[in-house]
């Protein structure tokens, strides 16, 4: 074997992994790591490094006979000082700073080597020194680089280390000190809590569960950041008056939502695992409210944007469909911007007329209850909404979308003379089960009594063909959709319909399953309306009031609205 290094150096107890490599390019005469590599006929990779990759086994079984010694007394030393680097259950896996860091106190002695811990992020100070460790060199300010150089000074401008003549500090932060009373579980939990802090810090407006494989910021923003992420997971009543900064701040920002709604937004700290011990407190700690000035990043779970708008997730989705509604992805999940769902609600709202107690309208978020009924979902309705200049209410000065109303009759209107084209897809048989107000099991026996063609549209789904259903729609009447629409329930009409001589389609599963359907006739349609007339005869006004106010219906249709109108009206 080629004597590629004369001098074969053993990592110290506290080395970093690239400190231990500079160190042996420069007793070697060598320049940087990937020399090393190159040497041994390696190819250098940034996961060749890391100690959890098979890349980092397969380097040090190649570069431990070329130093004479066991593989297991490189490996040792330098898995044992990277233990806490990296952890999957972190935030943030791997906490390693993006640029070496050093102390040039340290550098500046006779045997000068780089501690692993110097590069963990929260390693802010010597602790040995009390000066800060940097990143970027004095002299030129460039940042500085893994090389054989940077053990004496810096390899772009030649400035060389030596303790510097600052004030010290008198104490190392204790979100660093912490750091070195730990071990084991408890130190890991410890991590787990302070970078989860950190990053709410930085992104306060981030809401999704999220996991970053590197730490992105560079020394100087992240240390006043660590002072307040200690504070936060140190003392409960500060994480409660940040967070209240921070619904406070989106509050202000965004008009679209209201405040008891931000509060539920969860955060990253709220489902931390409990740290094993009482953190001290920093005395040095100043405690610093969200900066509403800043124009923080957004981001949203569809169930937390839907949550904010009052809507449900699948309406959401519907409407990010139907009116092009802005929306990221991350890993394959759908992200929304605050800023985004705002300006879609101000688009609204601009629409929306200031009228005092206007009678029968609905909340928009209420769409589906009447959409539903036209085969419409909430996403198509509200394009039909926005496409046909449908009006717009709100009974009070708000800007929250939950505030904005629709003229019920009015959309309506609309929807029925927009039913026809929904007949030109396929039709699921959940839609078709709202549609016909019948529960599921009614819905497949109606459509196994009627041959109703099936298209199966994948391994375990299937939809029905629009024309069986057009058919069926203009040939029969379910009593269930019909009083849909009004005060009275299908049995006393079927009651009545009964008396007057008219049979519903047979059943041949009417043990399992009644249903009341009739084909449509002008007969039938006139026995209706005569029914209609006398239950609404029948009953004192008290009565029918009550029942009103108990069903509470979307929407009575015309004749229902006419009766109920004219036995009610003082």
């Amino acid at each position: 074997m080629r004597n590629h290094f004369p001098v074969r150096p053993r990592p110290k107890a506290d080395e970093s992994i690239d400190g231990f490599l500079i160190r042996l390019a420069k007793k070697n005469g060598f320049f940087s790591i990937k020399d090393i590599f190159k040497v041994l006929g390696l190819k250098y990779y940034p996961s060749s490094l890391d100690v959890t990759h098979e890349r980092f086994y397969e380097f040090i079984e190649q570069l431990a006979p070329t130093l004479r010694c066991s593989s297991e007394e490189l490996f040792n030393p330098l898995m044992k000082n990277t233990e806490y680097l990296r952890d999957a259950s972190r935030i943030v896996i791997d906490i390693t700073s993006k640029s070496p860091k050093i102390c040039m106190g340290c550098l500046s002695e006779q045997e000068p080597y780089i501690k692993a811990s110097w590069q963990m992020v929260h390693f802010t100070h010597c602790e040995q020194h009390l000066t800060t460790l940097i990143d970027t060199c004095r002299g030129c300010g460039n940042k500085l680089r893994w090389d054989a150089d940077l053990l004496n000074g810096c390899s772009s401008c030649g400035y060389r280390w030596e303790l510097p003549n600052t004030a010290l500090v008198q104490k190392i932060p204790m979100y660093q000190a912490i750091h070195s009373t730990l071990e084991h579980d408890a130190l890991k939990v410890y991590l787990i809590a302070l970078f989860a802090a950190v990053e709410y810090i930085a992104n306060p407006c981030v809401f999704i569960p999220f996991q970053a494989k590197y730490f992105k910021m560079d020394t100087v923003e992240v240390s006043s950041i660590l002072f307040q992420a200690y504070g936060l997971i140190q003392n409960s009543f500060y994480l409660t008056q940040f967070h209240r900064s921070v619904v406070s701040y989106l509050d202000k920002s965004y008009c679209f939502t209201d405040k008891s709604s931000l509060q539920k937004l969860p955060h990253n700290l709220r489902a931390l695992p409990k740290l094993p011990i009482s953190l001290a407190r920093d005395d040095h700690f100043q405690f610093k409210l969200l900066d509403g000035s800043n124009c923080y990043t957004s981001a949203l779970s569809l169930t937390q944007a839907a949550s904010l708008l009052g809507i449900s997730g699948t309406e959401l989705t519907e409407i990010t469909k139907h009116l092009s509604l802005s929306v990221g992805k991350v890993s394959r999940i759908a992200v929304y911007q605050l800023k985004d769902l705002d300006a879609f609600a101000n688009s609204l709202m601009a629409r929306a007329v200031f009228v005092e107690g206007k009678q029968d309208t609905i909340p928009i978020t209420s769409l589906s209850s009447l959409s539903h009924k036209f085969l419409f979902n909430y996403g198509e309705a509200l394009e039909l909404i926005w496409n046909n200049n449908v009006s717009l209410y709100r009974e009070k000065e708000s800007a929250l979308f939950k505030d904005i109303r629709v003229d019920k009759y009015e959309l309506m209107k609309l929807l029925k003379e927009s039913e026809e084209r929904q007949f030109e897809r396929l039709l699921s048989p959940s839609e078709l089960a709202i549609y016909f107000n019948v529960n599921i099991l009614k819905l497949r026996t109606m459509a196994e009594l009627l041959r109703w063609e099936k298209v199966q549209v994948n391994r375990t789904s299937y939809q029905f063909s629009p024309n069986a259903i057009k058919a069926f729609i203009k040939d029969f009447v379910v009593l269930e959709k019909w009083c849909d629409f009004q005060l009275y329930g299908k049995v006393p009409l079927n009651k009545y319909l009964l008396s007057e001589g008219f049979k519903p389609l047979a059943n041949p599963y009417e043990e399992k399953c009644k249903l009341f359907i009739y084909r449509k006739s002008d007969a039938l349609l006139d026995a209706i309306a005569q029914f209609e007339t006398h239950w609404h005869k029948a009953q004192p006004p008290r009565i029918l009031k009550q029942q009103f106010q108990i069903q509470k219906p979307t929407v009575l249709s015309d004749s229902a609205s006419q009766q109920f109108q004219g036995r009610c009206t003082v």
